[in-house]
């Protein structure tokens, strides 16, 4: 039996999506640990398992930049932005996990938050 701690770094402006994260229950033998900032950087990324990153405005390009240069290999990180910020971001989305594109329904954040903690469990057990 293991115990897995998950070290969540949630960056950018407030979002529902963070208060959803922060209320989801850990799976058995695991446990969530949050720290949040508006400014990436302030926090030293490479000690997080996962990051998630609210870029919606111009600085998304360069704050995208600074997470990818500063987090682990094995650091996941999941972009939350809308469709119109893609573009700006494109050059850097090999070194993305996911990108989640906002407005999200209520449904589609609950599932696509299941559908990581899923994943994530699976690579632990292996």
């Amino acid at each position: 039996m293991y115990h897995c701690h998950i070290r969540f770094y949630l960056v950018g402006r407030t979002n529902p999506i963070f208060e959803k994260l922060k209320d989801m229950e850990p799976f058995a033998h695991f446990t969530h640990e949050f720290v949040e900032s508006d400014m990436p950087g302030s926090a030293p990324a490479p000690k997080f398992s996962v990051v998630f990153a609210n870029l919606q405005d111009d600085t998304a390009a360069r704050t995208l930049e600074t997470l990818i240069s500063q987090k682990n290999t094995d650091t996941d990180l999941i972009v939350l932005t809308h469709k119109e910020t893609l573009p700006a971001l494109s050059q850097y989305l090999p070194s993305v996990t996911d990108i989640w594109t906002l407005p999200m329904s209520e449904a589609e954040c609950a599932f696509r938050l299941q559908k990581w903690q899923q994943n994530y469990k699976a690579r632990m057990d292996a």
